[in-house]
């Protein structure tokens, strides 16, 4: 119930604050722990009102574009029924991306195509379940949201990274990642099988 509050307050705060003039973005994140960038020592979510959409955010339209359909359907498809599932319930699936940033790291995607955050409660209960396992281990850890920019088809979905790994000079100095753990194992992970 927690956890559906704080989805509440941000999908409100996209909405209420996107809707003015010269604002082009919501930025709305979570940063838990010191190694998440956290500036205060308690839990807390921040909304950053940006008058530019997010280069992430313009690029992943982008790449939307040159399909027909949506590509992320067509991910979430795939990844229901494979190795890196996490969690489903009627209206969400948890996956751990295929080329993933971050040890551990989840995406949560409606199942059914959505531009904006749909279904608080069956939202709350995967991000709930991927928490549970990430406070266990007392990893810090971030939360994105990501949704369409007005005007735009982009598939909705939350991004949850652990923050365990220090990225060293080859990945701040080539932009490649280094992930020691693969999407199947930290799957395997978040389904309590390891």
């Amino acid at each position: 119930a927690e956890i559906a509050s704080v989805l509440r307050v941000w999908r409100e705060r996209i909405d209420g604050i996107g809707s003015r003039s010269g604002i082009a973005y919501v930025n709305v994140f979570k940063n838990s722990g010191y190694e998440a960038g956290t500036s205060l020592v308690h839990s807390h979510s921040q909304v950053m009102a940006m008058n530019v959409v997010p280069t992430e955010i313009n690029e992943a339209v982008a790449a939307r574009n040159r399909f027909v359909a949506c590509p992320h359907c067509k991910i979430v498809d795939i990844e229901r029924q494979g190795a890196r599932r996490c969690f489903e319930n009627d209206a969400y699936v948890a996956f751990t991306p295929y080329a993933s940033r971050f040890n551990y790291e989840v995406w949560v995607f409606p199942k059914a195509h959505s531009t904006s955050m749909g279904n608080i409660d069956e939202l709350a209960d995967i991000v709930q379940r991927v928490l549970v396992k990430i406070n266990r281990m007392k990893w810090s850890y971030n939360i994105s949201v990501h949704y369409a920019p007005h005007g735009t088809d982009l598939h909705f979905h939350v991004e949850i990274c652990p923050r365990i790994a220090i990225w060293g000079g080859f990945e701040i100095g080539s932009g490649v990642t280094i992930n020691g753990v693969s999407p199947e194992d930290a799957a395997a992970f978040y389904r309590g099988e390891r």
